[in-house]
């Protein structure tokens, strides 16, 4: 049995796809999140350096309560 090492070229004039959001509610997010974070998921550092997007009022906020003194 031979075994063959196909190689497949991508052109570079295709367009890169813009890659997929889903909507989904805050709270869903956090609660999911927060149990992850609570079981200490392996699977959540696999995300630690990638970025969101989200209101700038909630950013305001998160800013806001992280300058906060512990126990505030």
């Amino acid at each position: 049995m031979t075994t063959r090492l196909r190689v497949f070229r991508v052109d570079d004039a295709e367009p890169i796809a813009a890659p997929k959001t889903v909507p989904m509610r805050v709270s869903e997010f956090v609660e999911l999140l927060g149990d992850a974070k609570d079981t200490r998921r392996t699977w959540l550092s696999d995300f630690r350096d990638d970025e969101i997007t989200i209101p700038a009022d909630l950013y305001d906020v998160l800013v806001s309560y992280g300058r906060l003194p512990r126990g505030a």
